[in-house]
Order: structure tokens, then sequence, then C-alpha cells
């Protein structure tokens, strides 16, 4: 199995499945860097859920770096 086989599209957008083991990772850009994440599931419910999450701690975090950049 070639290395880009390993990895497919799930129905959930952002979400691929690592095959070998059926967990599903984030798959976005942020700050224009290709970010891949874990959410250490493999049911597409609870992917949704952690995906939810996943963007709510990315954009309070940006919130934050930009808070201390304006502040300085």
């Amino acid at each position: 199995m070639s290395l880009s086989s390993q990895w497919k599209k799930s129905s959930v957008a952002n979400v691929v499945r690592y095959q070998p083991s059926g967990v599903c990772f984030a798959r976005g850009r942020i700050g224009g860097k290709l970010i891949r994440q874990s959410l250490r599931t493999a049911i597409l419910e609870a992917t949704k859920a952690r995906l939810a999450e996943l963007r709510d701690c990315e954009k309070s975090q940006r919130a934050s770096v930009r808070s201390m950049i304006l502040d300085a």
C-alpha cells in the first residue's frame, strides 16, 4: 500500500481517515500552513463534535495572539 493510498476522504468536510488505524484526522490550513491533527476517534459522529471543538480552540488561540500583538 503506497503512502498516498493510506489516507482516504471521509464524508465530513476537512476530515481524512488513516486506513491502517481507522483514526480520523482534521486537515486544513492555518496561517497558510497545512495542518493535520488527530481527532482520536474512528467514529464519524464523534469526529464531527471533536472537529467543532478543534475549530473553536483554534479561533480562540488566534484571537488571543491578535490581542497580544495589538497590546504591544
